[in-house]
């Protein structure tokens, strides 16, 4: 991770190959608009962490986040970042095989596609009421959570998808 002083960014590149500093993009954070940009290079998909992800074998859980700032502010090592909450066709194409679990934020969104995961069939993370004060799992690291305490709430709660689209429906508001 780097940080660009002229524009307060923490710069985060995405690798394919770390060993030969092959980038397919990147995610920009400024630290005090808290905005993100996304850039990619070509037609790469956008999504974080393949250089690990496609080394694994067909059949792994995959835990699929919404920000590359809330996947690093876990301990889980088979996670990805959409940079959004909606996963491109072309990336479950190129992911074919593997288990999804989406781990979305504790917002409208979060719950929306959480509910639309869960409808397909994935594993969800259905949060806790008081969650949705926080938002995400980087504003619980900023607040002092530890990377383990996020991992432990995050493993605790998800849900097949059955009990998830109950639990979805009584906390997603249209």
């Amino acid at each position: 991770y780097k940080f660009c002083t002229e524009r307060n960014d923490i710069v985060v590149p995405f690798f394919l190959d770390k060993s030969k500093n092959l980038v397919y993009g990147m995610q920009m954070r400024n630290l005090y608009e808290k905005r993100f940009h996304n850039q990619f290079f070509g037609t790469n998909p956008k999504i974080s962490n393949l250089e690990h992800i496609t080394k694994l074998p067909e059949g792994t859980d995959i835990y699929v986040m919404e920000s590359e700032f809330d996947r690093i502010s876990t301990t889980l090592k088979n996670s990805v970042a959409v940079l959004g909450a909606k996963m491109s066709q072309d990336v479950l194409k190129m992911l074919y095989g593997f288990n999804f679990i989406f781990l979305g934020d504790a917002d409208n969104t979060g719950v929306k596609k959480s509910l639309e995961y869960a409808e397909l069939g994935w594993q969800v993370l259905v949060h806790e009421l008081d969650m949705f004060e926080f938002k995400d799992f980087n504003k619980c690291l900023e607040l002092g959570l530890t990377k383990e305490d996020i991992t432990t709430y995050i493993l605790n709660n998800i849900k097949g998808s059955m009990r998830a689209r109950i639990e979805l429906r009584k906390i997603y508001i249209k």
